[in-house]
């Protein structure tokens, strides 16, 4: 007899690894180890030998050398001058500046992007000290009701 009852299955894992500490931090696995071994000593062979056959029009070596001499290649640094901020009204500005510097090519469209995240944390962290200003000057102003209150005479 079928039911259509999903079954029961066993307990989830535990939280945590209990059988062990795992492999130290920092040592590889026993693959790579491997092939470090075997080619110690013969990558500077090795690379010479892709670029030979990347010079000899071989599409997968030309495409494999771009990867890895691009890949590393450090960022370009933006020429872009932001004005200090310390308002909403410099926020904007800065914003502009960014937009504008992405607009005449002068920094990358990730660039930009990784800028306007910064602008907009500085935009938080703004309006959390505007809206800490403001509570404290309620406070006070609570306080100064409650005085006035507590002074007045019953009558």
């Amino acid at each position: 007899m079928s039911s259509n009852r999903p079954t029961k299955r066993g307990k989830p894992f535990e939280l945590g690894n209990h059988s062990g500490k795992g492999r130290p931090p920092g040592s590889g696995n026993k693959s790579n180890l491997a092939l470090e071994e075997m080619f110690d000593g013969k990558r500077e062979i090795l690379t010479r030998k892709m670029f030979e056959l990347a010079q000899e029009g071989r599409p997968w070596a030309l495409k494999f050398c771009m990867e890895r001499i691009f890949a590393r290649l450090p960022e370009k640094p933006m020429n872009l001058q932001l004005p200090k901020i310390h308002t909403r009204e410099d926020l904007v500005q800065a914003y502009q500046e960014v937009v504008q510097a992405a607009a005449e090519g002068r920094m990358t469209s990730e660039q930009a992007e990784r800028m306007t995240t910064v602008l907009v944390s500085g935009q938080k962290f703004i309006e959390n000290d505007e809206l800490s200003l403001e509570v404290q000057a309620l406070k006070k102003e609570v306080q100064e009701l409650k005085e006035e209150i507590h002074a007045r005479p019953v009558t």
